[in-house]
């Protein structure tokens, strides 16, 4: 592939750039930066990599000029005014593949609204990780795909219950006791224990809704 990051020497550039060595180790990378200092820094730093200077105006018009040659587009500016100026460039001049990383979560709908749908959040995780250590009860959302097909969730009871297990095939179970051991089922859920579920949403969402379903209805024993 042909990959064209404008990183502007940010820390999400950087570990954008090293993720997409990793994607694609023997496609084309480009990296962009706006001024000669950083330019020369990007080069030391990714040696393998092409390093072009551009300022804003001279960038958005390298891409209306190659957009057919770029196969996906990361920016990565620390401003998501100047990364949606790009973003919506290289969608108007028909790129694949535009993936903005975000400066601030509630951005994302700028974007959203372009036709943009591949969209990252380096702050995604900040909710998730204190939910899964602090939060004693209730269902909690860990991971969605990129489609939002898949998902993952983890599932606390104040109380032990037997929910209603849908069909399998579309969902998977690991069940975390108290004394930290795992069991791959989800047939009695008690208190002080997780059930991490993992599957299609719409199977997720409905298997969390049995579960909610039975608090009131303690398991025998």
């Amino acid at each position: 592939m042909r990959i064209v990051v404008f990183s502007g020497l940010t820390h999400t550039g950087g570990l954008a750039v090293a993720a997409l060595r990793e994607a694609d180790p023997e496609g084309k990378l480009i990296i962009v930066e706006p001024t000669v200092e950083k330019s020369a820094a990007a080069k030391k730093q990714f040696p393998w990599a092409e390093v072009l200077k551009m300022n804003i105006d001279e960038f958005i018009e390298y891409l209306k000029e190659n957009a057919q040659l770029i196969d996906v587009f990361v920016a990565c500016s620390d401003s998501d005014a100047v990364n949606y100026r790009f973003c919506k460039t290289a969608l108007d001049t028909g790129v694949p593949v535009i993936i903005p990383v975000l400066n601030n979560p509630l951005n994302r709908e700028l974007f959203q609204r372009s036709g943009i749908s591949v969209i990252v959040d380096p702050y995604s995780s900040i909710k998730p990780k204190l939910l899964e250590v602090l939060k004693t009860d209730g269902a909690i959302s860990l991971y969605e795909s990129f489609n939002s097909q898949i998902v993952l969730h983890a599932y606390r009871p104040t109380s032990r219950v037997k929910p209603e297990i849908p069909a399998k095939g579309k969902i998977a179970f690991l069940t975390v006791k108290a004394d930290g051991s795992t069991i791959n089922e989800a047939e009695e859920l008690d208190k002080n224990e997780t059930l991490y579920v993992l599957g299609v949403k719409d199977v997720v969402r409905k298997c969390l809704e049995s579960v909610r379903a039975a608090r009131g209805r303690r398991a025998a024993g």
